[in-house]
């Protein structure tokens, strides 16, 4: 009877722990069923690898809009909705796409620090301007990334497939306003 008594005080307790979760963030309570949802994104009948989908509720309601970037066949499948729930809610939703091609850091040669304070100053002015990036570029048109401008929508449903093709226009290359 003490084995069964001393096997209960430690094994009760793993299992309540268990039982009631690791204690993690808990799920709002008016978060709707989320869905599987693929979309695959082109340009010109390309796929469109690295770009940055997202999908807003087209009634305006931005509490459960989901995000997901495209792997290397133009195709986003591991959507979260605010960044943490896997999946997308039923409705109707706008489609914003972006992609952004992040510019070189220049590297130049530089003689060794000064020990002079003003050749220093000078140097380290060079070396700062040295680090800087170069342009980065939107390779989409603003109208497919702007939520004020997209006119790409689609539709979630309960018993749907829910796999989307839509099509970013044709290539772009604008410098990225930051």
């Amino acid at each position: 009877m003490k084995t069964f008594h001393h096997i209960t005080i430690f094994v009760l307790p793993l299992v309540l722990f268990a039982v009631s979760g690791c204690g993690g963030e808990k799920r709002p309570s008016d978060l709707p069923t989320l869905f599987p949802v693929s979309v695959t994104v082109e340009q010109e009948g390309k796929p469109i690898p690295g770009a940055v989908v997202t999908l807003n509720h087209s009634d305006g309601d931005a509490k459960w809009s989901a995000s997901c970037e495209t792997g290397s066949d133009g195709v986003a499948k591991n959507f979260f909705t605010n960044g943490k729930y896997k999946g997308v809610a039923a409705g109707k939703f706008q489609v914003c796409v972006r992609k952004l091609e992040r510019g070189a850091v220049e590297k130049v040669d530089l003689p060794p620090e000064p020990t002079d304070q003003y050749e220093r100053f000078l140097w380290r002015q060079k070396y700062e301007e040295s680090q800087k990036r170069s342009e980065s570029y939107d390779l989409i048109e603003a109208k497919y990334f702007d939520p004020r401008l997209s006119e790409l929508e689609i539709e979630v449903t309960v018993g749907g497939k829910n796999e989307f093709t839509i099509d970013a226009g044709t290539p772009a290359r604008y410098i990225y306003n930051r």
